[in-house]
């Protein structure tokens, strides 16, 4: 399926709320992608010359397939962000995520609080998958602490 259906098929399928949550949140990221996102979702089949015409009246020389996906890479970061704020599951990705960030950035114990607080949240709702990527991930302590000893007692 080419990248623009797919992202006709995106877009028609959020709900008011998370076209809501877009909108809000993305207003820094330039008017052109909200003025694409508006012309797609009036459309009952997907129409390029529209948003071709958009661009052009816009004066945006990029080429549409390049804009088009910068829309779908905002769209899904921007419902990622919005589905984070309701499941716990999202949050503890973010928490994994977060950790990792820290750890290469060599801010050992911060990380160590983050994975901690990923693996209660994780442990709490049953997401078993998640709890052995955090058990996975908890073995770099081991390497920074040289010891097995010192890391399983943390």
């Amino acid at each position: 399926m080419k990248k623009s259906l797919q992202l006709f098929e995106l877009i028609h399928s959020m709900s008011k709320s998370e076209k809501r949550y877009l909108k809000v949140n993305n207003q820094r990221e330039g008017s052109i992608y909200l003025k694409l996102f508006d012309k797609i979702l009036e459309q009952e089949q997907y129409d390029d010359a529209v948003l071709k015409e958009v661009l052009v009246t816009e004066g945006i020389r990029s080429p549409l397939p390049r804009v088009q996906h910068h829309l779908y890479t905002l769209l899904l970061r921007s419902l990622a962000a919005f589905h984070a704020l309701q499941h716990p599951r999202y949050q503890v990705m973010d928490k994994i995520r977060y950790y990792i960030l820290l750890r290469d950035r060599g801010l050992h114990q911060q990380g160590k609080a983050v994975l901690g607080k990923a693996l209660r949240l994780a442990q709490e709702h049953n997401y078993y998958g998640l709890v052995l990527e955090i058990t996975d991930l908890m073995e770099d302590w081991v390497t920074e602490e040289k010891s097995y000893d010192v890391a399983l007692a943390q």
